[in-house]
C-alpha cells in the first residue's frame, strides 16, 4: 500500500504548538490538528491511508496533552524523543500500513508519558510500568505490521483505562472503565484476524476517551460535542460493511475526542 506523505504538515503543527506555548494558548493548535486531518483526508486514496492519517493525528494530540500536563518539564525530553521517532521511523516506512503501526506505537508511548504525568501520588506507577514493560516485551513476538497495529491499540486501551482511573476522583466511573476493557476482551474472542482486532481496539479507544472527556467536562460545557462524536461513531458503524472502514471510523472519532479532551484540559 502506497505511503502517504503526511509528515511535513505534522512538523508544521509542532512549530505552531511551540508558538502557542509561549502565548499561553492551546486551543488554536488543537483545532489545527483537526483541520490537518480533514485536509489530508481529501488526498487519501483508500482506508489504509486514512488509518495512517488518523494514527498520526492521534500522536499529534497526545503529544500536545503531554506537553500541556508537564508543567515542570519532567518528561519533556522523553516526550520530544517519542515525537521525533515518529518522524524518523516514517522515513523508512514502506507503506501506509507501516505508518499506521508507527503511529499507534507512538500513541501508546505518549499515553504512557501522560499516565505518569497524571499519577501525582504514584498510586498507579506499578501498573503503568508493568503495562509498558509488557508492551515492549510483546513487540518482540509480533510478526506483521497488522499485528503490531492491533496489539499496540489494545495496549493503548489499557493505558487509557489507567488515565481514566486517575481522573476518576470519586470512583463514579470505575464500573464503566472496567466494562470497556471487558468488552474489548470479549469481542476479541470473536475477531477473525488482526483487522477485526484493530477495529475492536479503536472502538474501545473511543469508548475510553469518551469516559475521560466526560470526567473532565465537570461543567458540561462540551457534553453536546462529546455525545455528538459517539453518535457519529454509532451512525457510521451502522452503514459500514468492512473492518477497514470501522478502523477509519474509530481512528477519526478518537482524534475528535482527543481534541475535546485537550480543550477541556486547557480550561
Amino acid at each position: 500500500m502506497r505511503k502517504l506523505r503526511i509528515i511535513a504538515m505534522t512538523m508544521a503543527v509542532c512549530m505552531l504548538f511551540t508558538t502557542m506555548v509561549y502565548a499561553g494558548s492551546f486551543d488554536d493548535v488543537i483545532m489545527s490538528v483537526i483541520e490537518e486531518r480533514d485536509t489530508i483526508d481529501e488526498s487519501c486514496e483508500d482506508e489504509s491511508q486514512q488509518l495512517a492519517n488518523g494514527a498520526y493525528r492521534t500522536v499529534d494530540l497526545l503529544y500536545i496533552l503531554c506537553r500541556m500536563n508537564d508543567r515542570k518539564g519532567v518528561y519533556a525530553e522523553a516526550t520530544e524523543n517519542i515525537y521525533n521517532n515518529l518522524f524518523a521511523i516514517d522515513e523508512t516506512a514502506n507503506g501506509s500500513a507501516s505508518q499506521a503501526a508507527n503511529g499507534f506505537y507512538r500513541a501508546f508511548e505518549l499515553a504512557h508519558i501522560l499516565a505518569n504525568e497524571l499519577d501525582t501520588y504514584k498510586v498507579y506507577s506499578s501498573r503503568i510500568a508493568d503495562l509498558y514493560n509488557g508492551f515492549v516485551e510483546g513487540d518482540l513476538v509480533q510478526t506483521t505490521v497488522y499485528e503490531q497495529q492491533a496489539v499496540s491499540t489494545y495496549q493503548l486501551v489499557y493505558m487509557l483505562s489507567i488515565i481514566a482511573s486517575e481522573l476518576d476522583a470519586d470512583g463514579s466511573y470505575t464500573r464503566y472503565i472496567a466494562n470497556t476493557v471487558d468488552t474489548m476482551d470479549t469481542v476479541n474472542i470473536t475477531c477473525v484476524g488482526a483487522g477485526q482486532q484493530l477495529a475492536n481496539g479503536l472502538y474501545r479507544v473511543v469508548d475510553m476517551l469518551y469516559l475521560i472527556a466526560s470526567e473532565l467536562d465537570v461543567n458540561g460545557a462540551e457534553t453536546e460535542m462529546i455525545d455528538k462524536v459517539v453518535d457519529s461513531l454509532e451512525k457510521n458503524n451502522a452503514e459500514i460493511r468492512s473492518a477497514a472502514r470501522q478502523q477509519v471510523n474509530g481512528s477519526y472519532r478518537a482524534v475528535e475526542l482527543l481534541s475535546l479532551i485537550g480543550l477541556l484540559m486547557g480550561e
